[in-house]
């Protein structure tokens, strides 16, 4: 998720195909990252620390990014401009 942000930022060209591949590709791994934190905090109960809750904290602001990511890519999907009707043409 990193390295795709930096990409972006530094304006690199990433082929990942279309744009609303890449936007589901980070939010997927966005949930990923949230799944596995809280299966590393559930595993590691014995010896949880401070910085477990705060990386659980963490990892929910990226997986609330990533969810944002992943609706603004089935939003760009299905949302398309209507297709003119030509001049002299009846609608119905």
């Amino acid at each position: 998720i990193v390295v795709l942000e930096v990409l972006v930022v530094a304006k690199a060209e990433v082929d990942l195909g279309t744009p609303q591949r890449r936007a589901r590709l980070e939010g997927g791994l966005a949930v990923a990252l949230l799944a596995f934190t809280i299966l590393k905090v559930l595993v590691g109960l014995n010896h949880i620390y401070l910085w477990s809750f705060v990386g659980l904290v963490l990892a929910i602001a990226i997986a609330y990014g990533g969810w944002i990511r992943w609706q603004e890519a089935y939003a760009g999907a299905t949302s398309r401009p209507a297709a003119p009707t030509p001049p002299g043409s009846v609608s119905g």
